[in-house]
């Protein structure tokens, strides 16, 4: 516990920052619920990592919805390798925004490109759909 600290500055949310939740375990998914928002990843192949899919990500949301206590947003953001091939990207993403996923994060990985690299996916920013 610390004492007689003040935060500075104040956060300009109200009446707090969003809390959100990583984690797939039981009760983070139950911690999720009672806050404002989850985070998980999908497929890193470079990383030999597969991560949740989307149907498994839907299963989990629906658990997430069931437990929820407010009406308050939520926000869910998914981190996966994004596909080279830019219509198979769309499909995904058409398929993460019907299980309720609302941010995409792209997942750059040492084993996937070098320092160069990854700095040429930030220089090229965001993708448009």
């Amino acid at each position: 516990m610390v004492d007689n600290v003040t935060f500075q500055p104040t956060p300009v949310q109200k009446p707090r920052i969003p809390i959100w939740v990583g984690g797939n375990s039981p009760g983070a998914l139950r911690r999720a619920a009672r806050y404002d928002g989850w985070t998980t990843g999908g497929p890193a192949p470079s990383a030999n990592h597969l991560g949740l899919t989307l149907d498994e990500v839907h299963e989990k949301m629906k658990k997430i919805m069931e437990n929820r206590v407010t009406d308050g947003s939520f926000d869910v953001s998914y981190m996966f390798e994004f596909p080279e091939d830019k219509k198979e990207l769309e499909r995904l993403v058409d398929v993460a925004e019907s299980v309720g996923v609302n941010l995409f994060l792209e997942g750059i990985f040492g084993l996937r490109c070098d320092g160069e690299e990854a700095l040429e996916i930030m220089r090229r920013g965001p993708l448009d759909f």
